[in-house]
This record gives structure tokens, C-alpha cells and sequence, in this order.
């Protein structure tokens, strides 16, 4: 409904650029429970999958359109105390990957490009 009302009103979404955190803080295995888990995951993968689902068929009717992921280093490598974050972040990168490989014979660009710095996190 949101996209709709997007291009509705402004026009046709031509860049999208999917920039939620997904880091839950420094937590090693036995301090990350599953529901801080869940929240990293769905922050950094279920959420881009969502707006993924609502831009890029409305890019592909158009034949042209960008959709930009911002991600971590935590999504290149896993590092200590990272294991949620870079969970999120690992899925992030895969489904960009694999969005690439898809829309790119369409018209569409679509990149994951690694951001590092301070987010003020949800925990």
C-alpha cells in the first residue's frame, strides 16, 4: 500500500535503497537469545526481502529501475560478538546476490554495497 501511495502521489520509484541496521549489540552465543536473533534477521534479510517484493515487479514492468542494499562487514565476514548481526547481514548480501542474477536480464540494476559505521540500534 505504501509503494502504491508512493507512486501515486510522487511517481514512479526509479532508485530504492534498502538501509535498515540489523545490529543487536556485542553478543556472543550464549548471551543471544532467539527472539534478539529473530529481530537481526528480520531487520537485515526479511525486511529487504518485504520492499523487494513491492518495488522491484512495479521496476520490472518498466523495464529499468535500481534497488541498492546497504550492508556490513558483518555480512562479508563474521567477526566476534557478531553472530546475530552478521546473520542478517550474510542473508542480506545472499539475496541481493540473487536479485542481481534475476532482474539484471530485466533492466534492473540491483547491488549490495557495504556501509560501515554507528547505527543506533533497536536493543
Amino acid at each position: 500500500e505504501l509503494v502504491e501511495k508512493i507512486e501515486s502521489t510522487v511517481g514512479p520509484i526509479e532508485v530504492c535503497v534498502y538501509n535498515l541496521g540489523a545490529n543487536m549489540g556485542p553478543r556472543d552465543l550464549s548471551n543471544t537469545p532467539p527472539h534478539v536473533f529473530e529481530k537481526a534477521w528480520k531487520l537485515g534479510a526479511w525486511g529487504g526481502f518485504l520492499v523487494s517484493k513491492a518495488v522491484l515487479p512495479r521496476m520490472e514492468e518498466r523495464g529499468r529501475g535500481t534497488f541498492l542494499f546497504t550492508g556490513a562487514t558483518a555480512g562479508l565476514r563474521g567477526n566476534m560478538g557478531q553472530l546475530a548481526h552478521s546473520g542478517g547481514m550474510f542473508a542480506r548480501r545472499g539475496m541481493a546476490m540473487s536479485l542481481a542474477h534475476e532482474f539484471w536480464p530485466k533492466g534492473i540494476h540491483v547491488a549490495h554495497i557495504p556501509v560501515d559505521g554507528l547505527v543506533d540500534a533497536p536493543d
